[in-house]
């Protein structure tokens, strides 16, 4: 007989870090984009289509997600 453990993600995907793959841009989502009005506490995919990478200008179709830098201070 086999036990099977239930893994429960504890990662919060709303705090999700995404980077601009032109420009390496990281969107943090507990800074939100001041640039753009976009408030802290906003995910990425919350973000309206119309917002943009702020240094390069790309869609956010440009983003991709990836893991929390860990030297990173925000």
């Amino acid at each position: 007989m086999y036990m099977v453990k239930k893994v429960v993600s504890t990662s919060n995907p709303d705090m999700d870090v995404y980077r601009c793959n032109p420009c390496r841009y990281y969107y943090y989502p507990e800074l939100g984009d001041p640039t753009q009005n976009i408030p802290p506490g906003t995910p990425f995919t919350k973000l309206p289509d119309t917002w943009r990478c702020p240094p390069c200008k790309e869609p956010k179709s440009a983003f991709v997600k990836v893991e929390r830098p860990k030297n990173r201070q925000i």
